[in-house]
């Protein structure tokens, strides 16, 4: 586990223009954001820096688009570049490149690819490639194919928030724990109103003796779901059970 990384991260392909990506039954350019968005999301909340190295638009053809991306890349230091993909062409399951084997990119390469298997995709295995991405940034790179666009299979198994999750573990050796949910069962001592947070208007009346669960709590309040609606009631009158 490293702390304190700094990744540079690919969001492969443009959203418009010469690089965008494959379409299948899903698009890669909007998928891969949604990966990209998540991995950010996730590693920041462990504690480590993102640098978005990709562009959105803009590019004058594919070459144009590859060498912006490194030269962002390339501006800062990095621990790890990661380029974000989906596959197409008839194929089913996962593969993630490196440049050559022996290095750090390597290493990465092999537990980002067992990360994205036990997600439940073909096993098409850790590889080497000179890919642009791979062969220019100065950091050690890796570039996934996180599943086939055009393979209904692959397309069941899309997920962009247990996709991003497993890259940020196979990156960091870091998981982000769930949060716990609240539940404390309690019995009203006396009538009493809940209340709306926003409005502050009267939701729902609980008689003495009704039995209620709270989802949460604030000083001196019990937060209720009713019928999914928030609403809180004074802890005064509640006794835990």
């Amino acid at each position: 586990m490293i702390k304190g990384m700094i990744i540079g991260l690919d969001i492969g392909h443009t959203l418009q223009g010469a690089d965008y990506g494959a379409v299948g039954i899903l698009k890669e350019s909007e998928c891969t954001r949604e990966i990209g968005n998540e991995f950010k999301k996730k590693a920041e909340a462990l504690g480590h820096k993102v640098i978005v190295c990709s562009i959105d638009g803009g590019a004058k053809d594919l070459n144009d688009s590859l060498s912006k991306r490194v030269a962002n890349a390339n501006r800062q230091y990095l621990d790890l570049f990661l380029s974000i993909h989906l596959n197409s062409g008839g194929g089913t399951g996962v593969e993630t490149y490196c440049v050559a084997k022996g290095g750090k990119a390597e290493q990465y390469a092999n537990k980002i690819q067992n990360a994205m298997v036990k997600l439940g995709y073909k096993d098409r295995g850790a590889k080497t490639a000179n890919f642009y991405v791979l062969r220019k940034t100065n950091a050690p790179a890796v570039l996934v194919e996180c599943g086939f666009v055009d393979s209904k299979e692959d397309c069941n198994l899309y997920n962009p928030d247990k996709i991003a999750g497993a890259l940020v573990e196979a990156i960091t050796g870091q998981r982000q724990e769930e949060p716990k949910l609240f539940r404390q069962r309690l019995e009203v001592m006396y009538d009493i109103w809940a209340y709306s947070p926003k409005t502050l208007s009267p939701v729902k009346k609980f008689k003495t003796g009704d039995k209620i669960t709270a989802v949460g709590t604030k000083t001196g309040w019990y937060i209720l779901d009713i019928d999914g609606v928030e609403a809180w009631i004074p802890s005064t009158p509640c006794k835990k059970i």
